[in-house]
Order: structure tokens, then C-alpha cells, then sequence
């Protein structure tokens, strides 16, 4: 059996294809989206993404911008396509269904508050359980992200 090494941690072919094959997550209830869900985020300019690229991404965009401050729902569509130089397009029937479902897992907390143009938001913050779940997940995806930057290069002559 192959594998790759990433810092202290062996990754078997095993690992990396599971990695690669993230859909398993949604079918364990680890993820807050449905397929459906992410095949509308799916779409940007000039690209289709494949919704298998996508799952489990959605939760580890949306604990990260949060994991900086509190945000409410459109601050954070708008935070992503901004950082993304709009390549990352998310709707408003995927992101509220996962904050719905992340703040019924107890990794946020909902509170109305008048933003700066005066007007009530619905602002979402992580609770201590989100923080460590997305410290987790950042860590996570920095692994994996790690590990196919490395077999990518590797197949196309740079390490």
C-alpha cells in the first residue's frame, strides 16, 4: 500500500482517497448541506465545480470567516465572494440552512443587533464548541490541502 508523508503523519492511499471522496461525510451526517445545497453554490464564472469538490468546504468557509468576528448572513456571502475575487459565489438557500444546522449542533450562537447602518441583523458568532470544531476543521483541510498540493506537483514534475 502507498502513502504520503505530512509532517509527522502518514497518509495511506486509503486516507487520501477517502480524502478525495469527502461525499462520505455528508451520507455520516458530518456535513450541514445537502447535494442539492451544493450543487447551487457549484456554479461561478467559466467554471462548474463538481459538487464532489464542494462538500465539506461550505462548513470550513463558514467556521473560518467566523472564527474572526461575528457576522451576519449576507456579510458573510458577501466576505467570501469578496476574498474569493468572486471564483466562490455562495446563495442564501446554502448558507442559511448551514448556519441553521451549525447553531443547532451548538457551534453557534444567534443574536438580533443593529448593525452599522442601523438596521437589526441576525448576527452569528462561534460558541467555544464552534471554536474548537473550527480549529479543527482548519486544521483538517490544511492537511489535506497539503497532501494534494504535494501528489498534484508531484504528477505534473514539481514537488
Amino acid at each position: 500500500m502507498s502513502s504520503a508523508t505530512l509532517g509527522n503523519t502518514t497518509l495511506t492511499s486509503r486516507a487520501l482517497a477517502l480524502a478525495s471522496k469527502v461525499p462520505y461525510l455528508v451520507r455520516r451526517g458530518m456535513h450541514p448541506l445537502t447535494y442539492e445545497q451544493l450543487a447551487a453554490l457549484a456554479t461561478r464564472s467559466g467554471m462548474d465545480y463538481d459538487r464532489e469538490f464542494l462538500t465539506g468546504t461550505v462548513g470550513v468557509l463558514i467556521l473560518s470567516l467566523l472564527s474572526e468576528r461575528a457576522m451576519y448572513g449576507y456579510e458573510i456571502l458577501q466576505e467570501a465572494e469578496r476574498r474569493s475575487a468572486s471564483q466562490f459565489q455562495m446563495k442564501e438557500g446554502t448558507l442559511y440552512p448551514a448556519l441553521h444546522q451549525m447553531e443547532r449542533a451548538g457551534f453557534l450562537k444567534a443574536a438580533w443587533r443593529e448593525s452599522d447602518t442601523g438596521r437589526a441583523r441576525k448576527y452569528y458568532s462561534l460558541t467555544p464548541k464552534g471554536r474548537r470544531h473550527a480549529d479543527s476543521k482548519r486544521r483538517q483541510w490544511e492537511s489535506i490541502s497539503a497532501a494534494m498540493r504535494a501528489i498534484l506537483g508531484a504528477a505534473h514534475g514539481s514537488a
